[in-house]
């Protein structure tokens, strides 16, 4: 009975070893199995996180974009417009006025779209409207005779309006942009078409003191003239891109006329809206 007492403690203890041992190389096992697990998982995340900030970032290369927005515009004054007027009856003279004509500045409408080449090369078609420039013009003169005075003068009221339509390379020096590529300077420049309608109502008048007489003739012109022909435009500007779809810009540019429309030189500040599809 002893004996059979010992074997089986023997045995007992034997296998309580054994668990114990199976046990704790599960544990170890276990242990070293969570640890890939967590390895594995932290990979993925990081691949994860690496994949939508590389998503969140602003990438324009072949893209299209249309914008909206607009403008003030500065006009340079205009050439002088040179109208007749007539003293009285009796006196039969007639002076020539040349009135220069100074324009005020006035806001209009910006249409554009265009294609991101690369993140530093643009390609953009650009309309603009312009609603309203007012025009003002005034001349005065005094001629002194041996028995009369004569005051001449000539006043110009009107207004210009118009478009241009030009395409236009822009360029991105920053590549990717500034400030984790929100900001985006620009340079521009472009050749075009532009058209402009001038219209208005002069009156050249004369007044004349003679003796204790005094008389007064005025000669009403109304004035309408439409020109065409090409234009450039040089500037500079900046994309605020605040998603990776939508952003504000602001532009700066020097627009001029040629051949016909010379005269025609318009400094413009514009705000637009932009999309990139």
């Amino acid at each position: 009975m002893k004996a059979a007492n010992s074997n089986f403690s023997l045995r007992g203890i034997a296998f309580f070893t054994s668990v114990v041992f199976l046990l704790s190389l599960c544990c170890f096992h276990s242990g070293i199995l969570a640890a890939d697990v967590s390895e594995v998982y932290e990979e993925e995340f990081e691949v994860v996180v690496s994949e939508r900030a590389s998503g969140d970032e602003l990438k324009l290369a072949k893209r299209f974009y249309a914008g909206l927005g607009l403008f003030y515009g500065f006009p340079s004054d205009l050439d002088d417009v040179t109208v007749t007027a007539y003293d009285v009856p009796m006196a039969g003279w007639t002076y020539q006025c040349p009135t220069p004509l100074e324009t005020e500045s006035g806001i209009g409408l910006n249409v554009k779209g265009g294609y991101f080449f690369s993140e530093n090369f643009a390609l953009e078609m650009l309309f603009r409207y312009h609603f309203k420039y007012k025009i003002d013009g005034k001349y005065s003169r005094t001629r002194v005779f041996s028995d009369a005075i004569s005051y001449i003068s000539a006043d110009a009221d009107g207004d210009m309006k118009g478009w241009d339509i030009t395409i236009n390379p822009k360029y991105f020096p920053f590549g990717d942009g500034i400030m984790e590529g929100q900001l985006r300077p620009y340079l521009v420049g472009g050749l075009g078409y532009m058209s402009g309608k001038i219209e208005g109502d002069i009156l050249a008048s004369v007044m004349t003191f003679y003796g204790s007489d005094i008389y007064y003739r005025g000669t009403p012109y109304s004035e309408s003239d439409t020109k065409s022909g090409l234009c450039g435009r040089i500037g500079a500007g900046c994309d605020w891109f605040f998603t990776n779809q939508f952003a504000v810009e602001l532009e700066l540019d020097y627009t001029m006329g040629f051949g016909d429309v010379d005269e025609i030189n318009i400094l413009i500040v514009g705000l637009n809206g932009l999309v990139a599809f």
